[in-house]
């Protein structure tokens, strides 16, 4: 075997065999491959492909990784410097984790801090006036639910769904298609994570386009 194809071949195991000690080391801490990815400043889909051992990462992204806890020696080597030690996270750390599963699930993890940090603030200064026994007309709640309201996968609007269903009906009709509960579902749903933004009606072309997925 020619020495070239040995050095693919070591390289190659390395990266498979670094990106199954960084999955699980990004598990065992458990951080999302998305909150992992953006603490380290690299795409999810970068991340995925250092899991996958398809790409390795730079020495910038292993000094990022320290800060969550990491073991990167263990990473390189296989081999562990120390005993690991898990400490239990503190209930903010807990509360941190949370808040961030929910925006990534919600579709409102990258592009919102601002609103974040709006909603934080409120609620810190809305603490500060209860501990003092004072009143406060903030409107957390309303931010919050303002916030909310912008990820694709929450609907607070019922004329806003409304006509969203029309949109889909009118289409389907003019087609000469009738809709299950499930095909109308799956059009909204789809439309509001995939097609516009969610505060926008779509047009009739990319409600076409969503209901010609559902097949004939």
């Amino acid at each position: 075997m020619d020495s070239n194809d040995g050095n693919v071949n070591d390289a190659e195991r390395f990266a498979e065999l670094f990106g199954a000690r960084l999955r699980a080391e990004r598990e065992s801490i458990g951080v999302s491959q998305e909150v992992f990815a953006h603490t380290a400043g690299v795409h999810r889909k970068t991340q995925g492909n250092y899991e996958a051992g398809e790409r390795s990462p730079d020495a910038a992204y292993l000094a990022a990784i320290v800060g969550l806890g990491v073991d990167v020696t263990y990473l390189v080597t296989g081999k562990r410097v120390l005993p690991v030690e898990q400490p239990w996270p503190s209930d903010a750390q807990i509360c941190s984790s949370l808040i961030d599963a929910i925006r990534t699930e919600l579709g409102l993890y990258r592009g919102y801090e601002a609103e974040w940090q709006e909603l934080f603030d409120l609620l810190k200064a809305d603490w500060a006036d209860f501990v003092k026994g004072a009143d406060s007309s903030r409107g957390v709640g309303l931010h919050c639910r303002a916030l909310l309201s912008k990820s694709p996968y929450v609907e607070f609007n019922a004329d806003r769904l409304a006509d969203l269903l029309e949109r889909i009906e009118f289409v389907a009709e003019s087609e000469g298609r009738v809709l299950s509960a499930r095909d109308k579902a799956f059009a909204v749903m789809t439309l509001r994570t995939e097609a516009v933004p969610a505060a926008s009606p779509p047009s009739l072309a990319a409600v076409k386009a969503v209901l010609q997925r559902l097949g004939a």
